[in-house]
């Protein structure tokens, strides 16, 4: 598979798009433009990205996932 048909499957270069447009507008908004830490923010966005690929394509993941939702649905039925 090509990295642009990558991309082009289920949108991803809109969602990928849409992170530097989000970055675009905070930037512009921003008043001091010079003290935005861009080596934070690329960092935050590496962490991000590492922690969606752990949870979306791992088995450890989506079971840590599970446990989670199930820890939730349990405390949601004794609430009800």
């Amino acid at each position: 598979m090509s990295p642009l048909s990558y991309l082009l499957e289920y949108n991803r270069i809109y969602n990928i798009l849409g992170i530097f447009v989000i970055l675009a507008i905070a930037a512009a908004m921003s008043h001091n433009r010079s003290r935005i830490s861009w080596r934070l923010v690329i960092t935050a966005l590496c962490l991000h990205a590492t922690l969606a690929f752990f949870v979306l394509k791992t088995v450890w993941g989506r079971a840590i996932i599970g446990s989670i939702a199930g820890g939730f649905t349990l405390l949601y039925q004794a609430a009800d």
